[in-house]
């Protein structure tokens, strides 16, 4: 009974959690867009009402979890969270003597997080290979993806946004 109760639980929990993502996820593409981080096309408000990202994200989360059990699930998304941490913490490293911050425990955070993400790596590795090679595949495509939308666009990354915020903090 209380392994029912707990599965039944697990589920609400994943589906609120899902919810919240498809759909949180519009906000933060247009607030991204309008910073040019993304195509102009999603600085338009219109396009909230479109389902497709809706559609190609539930298509993908299908794929993963037909060709995934849970464990390679979980282990791929806290591969992928460790990364955005890295570049997060890159980022915040480039940019702080615009923002202030310790530089110290900034080096000590990527190197944290970074030694994290090498040990799930080879864990990965070992447990489940198919994991492994899908993690590695996805961020390859999102690399991919990417060069090709900068090379179509000859957008330039936050280059726009960062002079703005450096002209505000001029004036202020």
């Amino acid at each position: 009974a209380g392994y029912l109760l707990v599965s039944v639980g697990a589920l609400f929990s994943i589906a609120s959690a899902l919810n919240a993502t498809l759909y949180g996820g519009a906000n933060i593409a247009y607030a991204l867009a309008r910073d040019g981080e993304l195509p102009k096309v999603f600085e338009r408000k219109a396009w909230f009402g479109a389902p497709e990202g809706l559609y190609l994200t539930a298509g993908l989360s299908m794929a993963f979890t037909l060709f995934l059990n849970l464990d390679g699930i979980a282990s791929m998304t806290s591969a992928v969270f460790m990364m955005i941490y890295l570049f997060v913490i890159m980022a915040h490293l480039r940019l702080v003597d615009e923002y202030g911050g310790n530089r110290p425990f900034l080096l000590f955070s990527l190197l944290a997080v970074g030694g994290i993400f090498i040990i799930l790596m080879q864990h990965l590795w070992r447990s489940s290979p198919a994991t492994f090679w899908t993690t590695w595949l996805v961020f390859a495509a999102c690399l991919v993806v990417e060069l090709v939308y900068r090379g179509v666009t000859h957008r330039h990354l936050l280059e726009r946004h960062l002079e703005r915020l450096r002209r505000g903090r001029r004036t202020a």
